[in-house]
């Protein structure tokens, strides 16, 4: 994808004759950069299932264990255990343990994911 892509997207912005050209190795800076673009990937395809969406909507909301999430979602255990790991892996949630419980929540920096989500769909 890296070098690729980047010379391709180069190529055609160097074609825009009325951008200076200071502007143009920025945004081809910001869309080449490899790590920014994998972290978003991972956020926005975790998000892009349809039962891991609410259960994200719903950690965003509140601190739920793992028999609460399957109660609310109507989901077997073994989905929800897939779609959390989904959700750990992109850095969308986290959990804490309490015993033999385990709590899980959105991650602080996420909660206002939610909110931003809310205020587009509202703007339809």
């Amino acid at each position: 994808m890296g070098e690729d892509v980047g010379e391709r997207v180069r190529d055609r912005l160097s074609k825009l004759e009325d951008e200076p050209a200071d502007r143009i190795e920025r945004l081809v800076r910001a869309q080449t950069n490899d790590d920014r673009v994998e972290a978003r990937y991972q956020i926005v395809a975790a998000l892009s299932n349809p039962e891991r969406l609410p259960m994200f909507l719903l950690l965003a909301e509140y601190e739920c264990c793992t028999c609460e999430l399957r109660a609310a979602l109507e989901l077997p255990q073994s989905t929800v255990l897939m779609h959390l790991s989904q959700l750990f892996e992109a850095g969308l949630a986290h959990r804490r343990c309490e015993g033999r419980w385990r709590y899980h929540r959105a991650t602080e920096a996420v909660e206002d994911l939610s909110s931003a989500l809310d205020t587009v769909c509202e703007g339809e």
